[in-house]
């Protein structure tokens, strides 16, 4: 995605948000045709957090859906989350960082080669106890978090928990779990997003120059070539249809079915963050049509 489409397609995020938040409302410059920037300005007198959270929750789905919205383009950095949005005003601070979850590894496939390239505490995550976690919560109509799966996954005893959101501006990037690993979408790893020690794992077993090209383009924060990705796609789904289900090849795609958005909602001093996730689904039960939907909207720094 260019710099000006993304701002374009923000630009509508904050517009939408406008019409959200409680108070008088003033904004300026929304959206100006072609322009490479956009300002919007609030005066706000009072705010609830959790109707702009609302806002931009419907207006980043709905971004989304729009037809212009192209997120195969979209060069994600190498690891870690991509600032979408950072508005400042006198009495209102907004943060949106976005992660493709498709260039995360599932929980459901920590048994495959694909986990060597998690940092060293998450690999202490154990695969049979994590399935047997999302079993049980599956059972009572429940889905599994990130934070249940890490929590309760473990085979270490810490002295801290592992991490699973960045709680404040000063975490480095690509530190947290969440940045890593994800409970959404179908488990197939975007080769065009995944960070280059864990798309180096995945691709074990293949084309060596071809992956080696792949994972030094995701070094440099880029897509991988099409003719790259695609090859290494076809390749590893190849033989992975051919496999059991319990194969330690986690399958490969080209393209995003879920996202997550890091949002920090400062107000008055008052700081709150939020997990946001969507993931893209069928219409209804064997349709082709699919929409994004919010599957997660809950606050993380309690």
């Amino acid at each position: 995605m260019t710099a000006r489409h993304s701002r374009r397609g923000f630009a509508l995020v904050l517009a939408l948000l406008a019409l959200s938040v409680v108070g008088s409302i003033c904004v300026g410059a929304l959206l100006r045709a072609r322009a490479a920037t956009t300002t919007v300005s609030f005066s706000i007198s009072e705010i609830q957090s959790e109707l702009v959270l609302e806002g931009l929750s419907t207006a980043i789905r709905q971004w989304l859906e729009d037809s212009e919205t192209d997120l195969s383009t979209v060069n994600w950095p190498a690891r870690g989350r991509i600032q979408i949005l950072n508005h400042e005003s006198e009495n209102l601070s907004i943060s949106v960082e976005a992660i493709d979850l498709s260039g995360r590894l599932h929980v459901s496939r920590l048994q495959t080669f694909a986990m060597r390239g998690l940092p060293s505490d998450l690999q202490s995550i154990d695969p049979v106890q994590s399935r047997r976690i999302a079993a049980s919560l599956q059972r009572n109509n429940l889905a599994p978090t990130l934070e249940q799966i890490v929590a309760l996954g473990s085979t270490l005893v810490l002295d801290a928990p592992l991490a699973v959101f960045p709680l404040s501006e000063e975490v480095p990037e690509g530190s947290t779990a969440c940045e890593w690993l994800t409970t959404l979408g179908p488990g197939d790893l975007n080769v065009h997003s995944a960070p280059p020690e864990l798309l180096r794992a995945a691709v074990h077993g293949l084309n060596p120059t071809l992956s080696r090209r792949a994972v030094e383009s995701r070094q440099r924060g880029t897509r991988v070539d099409d003719d790259v990705a695609s090859a290494l796609v076809t390749e590893r789904n190849r033989a992975t249809s051919r496999s059991s289900q319990n194969s330690r090849h986690v399958p490969l795609t080209t393209k995003s079915s879920a996202l997550g958005f890091l949002i920090s909602i400062t107000h008055s001093g008052r700081i709150e963050r939020w997990w946001v996730s969507l993931e893209k689904r069928p219409d209804r039960r064997g349709s082709q049509n699919t929409n994004w939907r919010i599957v997660e909207r809950r606050r993380i720094d309690l």
